[in-house]
């Protein structure tokens, strides 16, 4: 209380150590605290693009100039389920983020696809929580309706930390 700062989760604190840039105006106020996924590169070389800003679900995921839908079968649609079932945040109604900006952005992209609901479609058995350490998270779980021995890992993470592991 002496620096002025009060921490309601030790979570926040480890975040708080790992920022290294502070986005603010003239007047020196913080953003809104909302990321935008702009890009997403899949392992096969395909790059999209998404249309959009913060925490909006309006816009598009634009591969070689042509929209992305949920029924396409895409590595980068791939990449977006992982990011949305590797995650703990969600959003509102109200647009609202409840849980980190960094999730929430992924959460925003996959919501572009109109691929949300398939959180649903998963339970989960495990979580390996992101730790600045490792630099990846880890999920555990498998499809509703099927036994959990058919359980997969999700792992995402910094891009050093995740390709050592493939």
């Amino acid at each position: 209380s002496r620096r002025r700062v009060i921490v309601k989760r030790l979570p926040a604190v480890e975040t708080l150590g790992c920022v290294t840039t502070i986005c603010s105006d003239k007047t020196g106020t913080l953003t809104q605290n909302e990321q935008t996924v702009t890009q997403v590169f899949a392992s096969t070389g395909d790059t999209a693009h998404l249309t959009g800003l913060g925490f909006s679900a309006d816009g598009e995921v634009i591969i070689e100039g042509v929209p992305l839908s949920a029924s396409t079968g895409s590595n980068v649609k791939k990449v977006l389920e992982v990011g949305l079932l590797c995650n703990n945040a969600h959003i509102s109604a109200d647009g609202k983020l409840f849980g980190t900006s960094t999730e929430g952005a992924l959460v925003v992209a996959a919501s572009k696809l109109n691929i949300g609901p398939l959180r649903d479609q998963w339970i989960r058995t495990s979580e390996t929580p992101f730790d600045s350490d490792k630099k990846t998270m880890v999920v555990q779980a498998y499809r509703s309706g099927t036994s959990p021995t058919t359980a997969m890992c999700f792992l995402k993470g910094a891009p050093e930390a995740v390709l050592v592991q493939c």
